[in-house]
């Protein structure tokens, strides 16, 4: 019996031979089954897993390995060229010529690549991950405006001039998943930089519970609710200030005012409003009347919580948008209605707490635009939160029609009564509005009559006031 170093020696010249036939381009005249049987121990042989007995007879020897038809051997006369070339093992030439190759499925550049954001705009300039999981959008409004009053008086007063009430940049968006949304805005205008929005809302269930928590609007009316940048005349109604509508600071619970036919909202807030107050001492000089902080700071975070609480209800047809005062797309009949309440409740015990309730409504037809409010408020006159009297009462009608998708005339009426006799406030409109892309590129004018009976006071004999809007 051979020796194990007689079979490699034998294996080795067999290797020898079969690359001086190839390399000189000659076939040769054995079997494949058998070529493939020599190469396969060859292989296994130098396999790294030092298994070098892995395809031999179990007895050691070097009996080839059966072929695939079951055959012992093959015969050189059974095997065709066709069949050779089909068995026969890639050789060492042709695995380095596949491993230069480009794999069956690699991945091309654009699928390594980042994905890429979407940008674009859709109600603002917007970037956005392929998945939405972030997404931002910019917001910007600028009003330019000149305004003329004539008061009456001795003597009689002239006034005009330019100014830029509103000049707003607003990032708003969602991050990390939809239902995180966030916004932020400042506003410019009047040659200051002042904070509107800062707020985050989290969606629980679509449409119906949402929590929004920092500094926004409070829920009440829907000429306040309703933006700057949407009403039909330059600015609101003047039951809009006295009746407490602003913004502050605080939390929220409510629904989405447009998905949902059923919108509510109940919150709770800080009471000071947005704008900064002085918490602290002021030294005054008797001379010349200039002041000196000397405790204190501007701020509107009030250092004992006085908490004010607005809730709101309403009802609107399907796909009604209330909060968009001219009818800009000439959309079919719709209406919505609501009420809301505001309890600025005594938690320090100084006697002023307060109760303001209104009910509004707002309906549009094929470009007619319809909207109006009235308003209550009482007052604390004792140490009782409970007991509350009648401090005013108010209201504020309007009107208007837009023509051709271009032109709105629109007329107004307000007034407030207030407790007693000769203080009544009221506000007598008409105006016009050019649309040149809808809301966001319009020129508004309006002229009136504004009277005030209160004492102390300068009744404006006549005020006009026109402006520029650009939004985007």
């Amino acid at each position: 019996m051979r020796t194990t170093w007689s079979r490699l020696l034998d294996s080795a010249g067999v290797t020898i031979f079969l690359v001086v036939i190839l390399s000189t381009g000659l076939s040769p005249s054995f079997s494949s089954t058998a070529l493939a049987d020599d190469t396969d121990s060859t292989e296994s042989e130098t396999d790294s897993s030092g298994n070098s007995d892995s395809t031999s007879g179990k007895d050691g020897d070097n009996s080839p390995v059966p072929s695939p038809t079951g055959d012992e051997t093959a015969s050189p006369e059974t095997a065709s060229p066709e069949t050779a070339a089909q068995d026969a093992p890639p050789t060492e030439a042709a695995d380095q010529d596949a491993s230069l190759g480009e794999p069956a499925e690699q991945a091309t550049p654009e699928a390594l690549a980042p994905p890429i954001p979407r940008v674009g705009y859709k109600k603002g300039f917007f970037i956005a991950s392929k998945d939405e999981r972030f997404k931002l959008t910019i917001n910007g409004r600028i009003q330019v405006r000149f305004t003329y009053e004539n008061t009456e008086g001795e003597p009689r007063g002239h006034a005009g001039q330019f100014s830029i009430p509103r000049a707003r940049l607003k990032l708003k968006g969602s991050a990390f998943d939809r239902r995180i949304a966030f916004a932020l805005q400042l506003d410019f205008g009047k040659g200051g930089a002042s904070l509107k929005d800062a707020y985050i809302d989290l969606t629980a269930v679509d449409r119906w519970l949402m929590v929004q928590v920092g500094q926004f609007k409070r829920p009440f009316s829907r000429q306040q609710i309703t933006s700057s940048g949407k009403q039909q005349f330059v600015d609101r109604a003047i039951t809009d200030k006295y009746f407490q509508a602003g913004r502050d600071l605080g939390l929220v619970v409510h629904s989405h005012t447009k998905k949902a036919p059923l919108e509510y909202s109940i919150g709770l807030f800080n009471g000071t409003g947005d704008k900064a107050q002085l918490e602290g001492e002021v030294a005054v000089d008797p001379t010349s009347f200039e002041g000196d902080i000397t405790s204190g700071k501007f701020s509107n975070v009030p250092e004992v919580l006085n908490p004010m609480a607005v809730a709101r209800l309403g009802w609107h047809t399907k796909d009604f948008d209330g909060y968009s005062e001219s009818d800009t797309s000439d959309s079919r009949f719709g209406i919505g209605v609501a009420a809301s309440a505001l309890l600025d409740f005594d938690a320090d015990k100084t006697g002023d707490g307060a109760f303001r309730a209104q009910l509004d409504y707002a309906l549009k037809c094929h470009g007619l635009a319809h909207t109006g409010a009235v308003y209550v408020a009482t007052q604390q006159i004792d140490e009782n939160f409970a007991d509350q009297d009648l401090d005013a009462v108010g209201f504020h009608l309007q009107l208007g029609y837009v023509i051709k998708g271009v032109v709105e005339p629109v007329i107004r009426y307000a007034r407030i009564l207030p407790k007693g006799d000769n203080n009544d406030s009221q506000e007598i409109l008409g105006g016009i509005n050019v649309f040149m892309f809808k809301h966001n590129v319009k020129w508004t004018t309006d002229f009136g009559v504004l009277t005030d009976e209160a004492e102390g006071s300068d009744p404006i004999d006549f005020r006009a006031r026109t402006q520029l809007q650009f939004a985007f």
